[in-house]
């Protein structure tokens, strides 16, 4: 009789401790039922497990590090960035463990703390940060390495609107699922999205061609309201069979997409114009030896082509391999406003139009020359300018400036 009841306090401790690892929630009304976990949340009124709630109907609070060997694939990890920065202060293994997550290819989210914690403490990453705006969110997922080191990743952080944030990194990760477990790429959502991009060398050989690395967006959020929302996303392409020791190449599409107050926050504030801004701080280490588009000034809706890459005997390049963008316009003029040795493009709208009062979108682009084992020494400028209209004339403008720095 005692040893059954031994043998009974067992079974029930065993049980509690299954119990306790995790505490699956059984959300009612979600829109996906994609497995998610967080972790370093224990309060199920937490705002992050109730916007979770309305977004997935398979979700599960993690108690401790030792529960991520329940996250498999097709899921996607939450962690909570205060908690992160505590615990790995007192334990440094606590960071290289979640690290393998994003590691293994699972989309993970770290959400308010110190959201840079976990792109930051993984090496080899191809990535720019605006230092001087608070993150509150960052998405993180690792498809992979090429020869030279460079990690293939996809990144998405956001400034300002914790239900935004939450809602929007929660999307994107299960886009990314959605693609399969090399993808780079969300599925993009929006019907307006134009974009084509081209590659000339036959990928199937030893040509020279060029391998996606890096799919970085950093969202402003709500931070800017009532003026707008601005999206910059960063693709970059690694040159494969390059021929090369000494330097490796990268194409750099530079998307901006904006949302205009007059859109999104029922303000009046319209975008006027965007200046687009890539500064090279470094051309012993590193040098831009291509950009597009040129010169165009149309009133009406055109398409905008160009193609960026090397050149065998220039610049030290041994191969040719070129890639080409396209993006639709309409009334606004593209002036090339580069000067040794940076690029800047100015993208001129015509307020007054639906391109002022819509979604607005550019892709311009850049080839750089990276010395093998530095690091991207180019600072990434974006200025956004908005106005009031009021009748015939103009009453009021807002613009807004930051910077993207590598690392």
């Amino acid at each position: 009789m005692k040893i059954q009841r031994i043998i009974k306090a067992i079974l029930l401790a065993t049980m509690i401790a299954a119990v306790s690892a995790f505490i699956p929630i059984r959300p009612v009304g979600a829109i996906s039922n994609t497995h998610t976990y967080v972790l370093g949340v224990s309060n199920v009124q937490d705002p992050l497990i109730l916007d979770l709630q309305n977004l997935t109907s398979s979700l599960t609070i993690l108690a401790s590090v030792s529960s991520l060997s329940l996250v498999g694939g097709n899921s996607i990890l939450f962690v909570d960035g205060s908690w992160l920065a505590s615990a790995s202060s007192l334990d440094p293994t606590i960071l290289s463990v979640v690290a393998t997550e994003p590691l293994a290819g699972i989309p993970t989210v770290t959400v308010r703390g110190t959201p840079t914690l976990l792109s930051s403490y993984i090496s080899g990453i191809l990535q720019w940060h605006e230092p001087s705006l608070p993150l509150i969110s960052e998405g993180l997922k690792i498809a992979g390495s090429l020869s030279s080191g460079t990690r293939m990743s996809s990144m998405l952080s956001i400034v300002s609107g914790f239900d935004y944030a939450v809602q929007t990194e929660f999307n994107w990760a299960n886009s990314l699922i959605a693609r399969g477990p090399v993808a780079l790429t969300p599925t993009l959502s929006r019907s307006s999205e134009s974009r084509t991009v081209t590659t000339s060398a036959n990928t199937t050989t030893a040509q020279p061609y060029w391998e996606q690395t890096t799919y970085d967006s950093y969202d402003t959020g709500n931070y800017y309201a009532p003026y707008g929302r601005i999206m910059t996303t960063i693709t970059a392409y690694n040159l494969e069979n390059s021929n090369s020791s000494n330097y490796i190449w990268f194409n750099v599409f530079f998307n901006q997409t904006i949302q205009p107050g007059i859109m999104i926050y029922n303000s009046p504030w319209r975008t006027s114009n965007q200046y687009s801004l890539v500064h090279d701080q470094n051309t012993t280490t590193t040098l831009i030896v291509s950009h597009g588009p040129a010169n165009v000034y149309n009133a009406g809706p055109f398409i905008v082509s160009y193609n960026i890459g090397v050149t065998a005997g220039v610049l030290n390049a041994t191969v040719t391999s070129t890639q080409a963008m396209s993006y639709t316009l309409k009334h606004t003029n593209v002036t090339d406003t580069s000067q040794y040795p940076d690029v800047s493009w100015l993208h001129t709208i015509s307020a007054r139009t639906t391109a002022g009062s819509l979604t607005f979108q550019i892709v311009p682009g850049f080839t750089f020359r990276l010395y093998s084992s530095r690091y991207a020494a180019l600072q990434l400028g974006i200025t956004t300018t908005f106005i009031k209209l009021q009748g015939n004339t103009q009453t009021g403008s807002n613009t807004v400036t930051f910077g993207l720095l590598p690392g």
